[in-house]
């Protein structure tokens, strides 16, 4: 059974997206005994977080009623290694860190924090990009990706248990991926046996999740047959209405070079909602 976040650290290097996503770790933390955030300041250049933009972070966390410490890490090439340095070893400390905010020349995912401490496997982490800023990091929507990945909802349920006290809707997603050549061909008996696998699958996957999660009130599942997985699941969460999509990060989801393909970079891209993707740190770590 997965071991349950008992304390949460934020990455923020002083950018408004980096507050965005403070914005989700204070809303997780209400629910933590005792609820506090740790913000690691990155720094930007060699500048330390203005004044300002520490009270403004310290107001918000105040009337949520959660503690705000902050820690200054010491100016380094190498961010993903210094942020992994001042956090515990184990499966009971998460870091939430960000993407690019605004597409780059190399993306969205690829050389940024995010991308390298999911590469890491001492702690869990949340890497987001926040597209809905309104939202003040409480989705009240939320879309779960899932697969017949062995372990996969065991993996996120740490992430899930975070996000599910404050949900109203959880969508649990599922596409079958076929080829283009052969999605056409498909007989109209065979797509309702690749849907009802997909079914099954997401009600086995429900059923676990049940076991380590308090779910919302309304649970929906919905699966799908597409040529391409990535825009298939950003369809369905914008369906949904889904205000986050959760997914779990893997090697083949995770970009080793930039690619336009890359499933990992489609979604970014294509998602109308925030958009996180964890990794819950390595057993024994």
């Amino acid at each position: 059974m997965a071991e349950r976040i008992q304390r949460i650290h934020v990455a923020d290097d002083g950018s408004e997206h980096a507050t965005w996503i403070l914005h989700y770790a204070l809303r997780m933390a209400r629910h933590l005994d005792p609820p506090r955030v740790q913000v690691l300041h990155v720094p930007n250049g060699g500048a330390s977080l203005p004044a300002v933009h520490r009270a403004r972070q310290e107001s918000f966390a105040e009337r949520l009623g959660v503690e705000l410490v902050f820690r200054d890490l010491p100016a380094t090439p190498d961010v993903a290694a210094a942020l992994s340095d001042h956090v515990r070893p184990g499966a009971e400390d998460v870091v939430l860190v960000g993407f690019r905010a605004h597409r780059h020349g190399r993306g969205l995912a690829l050389g940024t924090g995010g991308h390298a401490l999911l590469e890491r496997h001492d702690h869990a982490v949340l890497a987001m990009r926040v597209v809905e800023p309104g939202n003040l990091g409480l989705p009240r929507v939320a879309a779960l990706g899932l697969s017949e990945s062995p372990g996969l909802v065991e993996r996120l349920a740490p992430a899930a248990q975070l996000l599910a006290p404050d949900l109203e809707e959880l969508w649990l997603l599922h596409v079958t991926e076929v080829q283009r050549r052969f999605l056409g061909a498909l007989s109209y008996p065979r797509l309702r046996e690749l849907e009802r696998h997909g079914l099954e699958t997401l009600e086995r996957c429900e059923a676990t999740l049940r076991r380590t999660v308090e779910l919302p009130p309304r649970v929906e599942r919905c699966t799908d047959v597409a040529e391409a997985w990535p825009t298939q699941l950003v369809m369905d969460a914008h369906r949904a209405h889904a205000h986050l999509l959760l997914l779990g990060a893997s090697d083949h989801l995770l970009p080793r070079r930039f690619s336009l393909s890359n499933p990992l970079e489609a979604v970014l891209r294509n998602a109308a909602c925030d958009v996180a993707v964890f990794r819950a740190a390595s057993p024994g770590a």
